[in-house]
């Protein structure tokens, strides 16, 4: 039996206002390392309304302990 991922994968944004799906975004900018803003227009009731997307900060990787022979 298939495990049920802990979220489901949803291809697309929906309006803000009327719900449709939106699948691309018309605009993106790269605010910093860790954030891109969106902008979505939506074709059917011509609302525009932007989101962002924050990516996890990294731990830094710490080096291997050198194993003595």
């Amino acid at each position: 039996m298939r495990a049920k991922p802990e979220r489901e994968y949803n291809p697309h944004i929906s309006c803000a206002q009327c719900g449709e799906p939106l699948y691309a975004p018309a605009w993106s900018e790269p605010v910093s390392e860790r954030c891109t803003r969106y902008l979505w227009n939506c074709e059917i009731c011509g609302y525009q309304f932007e989101t962002a997307a924050y990516l996890p900060v990294r731990e830094p990787v710490k080096p291997l302990d050198t194993v003595a022979a």
